[in-house]
């Protein structure tokens, strides 16, 4: 897989000593949750689309800790299967989204998940975090 040069995030880091600036079209931007759902859902087969409404409903009505384990945590591990691995960390940012997951929460899927639970974690805290509270998590 090739990826397309990036700029160094800070001048230490830019060997050739210019000042580091971001490339055009690489400034990340915080898509809305209503709008990911559309846009995941359009891509999505029936059984997939009809999994993850179903998924974002049980996220809704079943937010924060029940048990050793919540039933969108579950969901979280579903994803990839449901939803297929192109789909899958869309589904779980939506998920985590709909579970109203806090900080707690995130960091405990982020603790005992897999790479993929602790990549849409990452992905997820914009939409959930705000501020200082996610710095452990980014610092891992």
């Amino acid at each position: 897989m090739t990826r397309p040069h990036a700029t160094p995030a800070t001048p230490e880091a830019d060997p050739t000593g210019d000042r580091a600036t971001p490339g055009a079209g690489t400034t990340p931007t915080l898509t809305p949750p209503d709008r990911l759902h559309r846009h995941l859902a359009d891509r999505l087969g029936g059984a997939a689309r009809a999994w993850l409404d179903q998924a974002l409903d049980e996220a809704a009505a079943h937010p924060g800790a029940h048990g050793p384990i919540t039933v969108w945590e579950l969901r979280l591990a579903e994803a990839g299967r449901r939803c297929g691995p192109a789909h899958a960390d869309a589904a779980r940012v939506l998920i985590l989204h709909a579970a109203r997951a806090d900080a707690d929460a995130l960091t405990r899927v982020y603790q005992q998940g897999t790479a993929d639970e602790r990549r849409a974690v990452l992905h997820a805290l914009p939409h959930l975090v705000p501020g200082p509270e996610a710095l452990p998590l980014v610092e891992d």
